[in-house]
């Protein structure tokens, strides 16, 4: 199965869920459901994501493009 951009990210920034879900302030079920795609990020949560992520928020957006949300 492939791996969603979003959680790509993620683990490229060596976080487990549980740690990202801490850091981005949100619950492990809707952490789950944006990187199976099933559930779009909101613009702040796109920010703190580019934060605990290190990456630039136009690398989250081009994720969630690819096909990340595709069921948005």
């Amino acid at each position: 199965m492939l791996q969603s951009q979003i959680r790509k990210l993620r683990m490229e920034a060596g976080l487990q869920p549980e740690e990202a879900m801490e850091k981005l302030k949100i619950s492990y079920s809707f952490l789950n459901k944006i990187e199976l795609g099933d559930r779009r990020p909101g613009r702040d949560l796109i920010k703190r994501m580019s934060k605990v992520y290190g990456c630039s928020v136009d690398i989250i957006y081009n994720a969630i493009d690819e096909g990340v949300c595709q069921k948005c």
